[in-house]
């Protein structure tokens, strides 16, 4: 199926995030530029959760003028912009974008995977690729420890289906040898340059504030629907053997 056709136009946004998710696929389909899910919400295709509500790009990097300014007539400002990235804010909504100039992340995001949600047809780069850029992001910024995190959560999740060949070659180009080390020889920067995960606070590291008067738990709830219209198989906890004393 063509880039052009992400989405059904008919279906309801579930949420607020869901809408805004939806504003920009919309915005990116009438530019005729491809993009997939990165990011924390790209783990939950992967039953994977994380609470979040960022929304990370993977885009045409030849189409970063054209995005920008239709970001701008939506209402977004432009924190910080390189020929790598770029960050925008509308309120207490931010979008980030990471621009596919490499060929590895241009491969990367020409096998993205479709996926169906309540909110349209939205795809998501493939598993191997959101760990390889998930470990770009930790050997270039080693206080992004939760990376790591969310890579073991992806291998416990998807061990069967993980392409461990691939996966433990983009451990070999990010560290040159057994240990994760930002001094290390890398050549994992075929994704993005070395810098474009490293942001100063004046290049789009600010998050946004919440609108004044929102509830908390009502965007607790529009973020976890979002999440659970993502995630096709909702894990299950592990049940408990014995019942806890939980006296005081």
């Amino acid at each position: 199926m063509s880039h052009r056709s992400w989405h059904h136009r008919d279906m309801a946004p579930v949420s607020r995030l869901g809408r805004q998710i939806q504003e920009i696929i919309l915005c990116l389909d009438s530019l005729g530029a491809a993009a997939a899910l990165i990011g924390g919400l790209a783990l939950a295709p992967y039953n994977v959760i994380r609470a979040t509500s960022d929304v990370d790009l993977l885009a045409d990097a030849g189409l970063a003028d054209a995005i920008d300014r239709e970001l701008c007539k939506l209402g977004y400002h432009c924190l910080h912009r390189s020929a790598d990235v770029a960050n925008y804010i509308r309120g207490d909504e931010r979008v980030d974008f990471l621009f596919a100039n490499r060929p590895a992340a241009a491969a990367l995001l020409a096998s993205a995977v479709l996926q169906q949600t309540p909110f349209g047809e939205l795809r998501v780069v493939g598993l191997e690729g959101l760990i390889a850029f998930k470990l770009q992001g930790f050997v270039n910024d080693p206080r992004r420890t939760q990376d790591l995190e969310d890579i073991r959560a992806l291998l416990r999740a998807n061990r069967d289906q993980a392409d461990l060949s691939s996966i433990r070659e983009y451990f070999r180009l990010s560290t040159g040898s057994h240990c994760l080390t930002r001094s290390s020889t890398t050549s994992i920067d075929l994704l993005v340059p070395r810098g474009a995960f490293v942001r100063s606070p004046d290049q789009g590291d600010r998050r946004p504030t919440a609108s004044p008067g929102s509830e908390p738990f009502t965007s607790f709830d529009e973020m976890m629907a979002v999440i659970e219209a993502l995630c096709p198989v909702w894990p299950m906890r592990p049940a408990l053997t014995t019942t806890p004393d939980l006296r005081l």
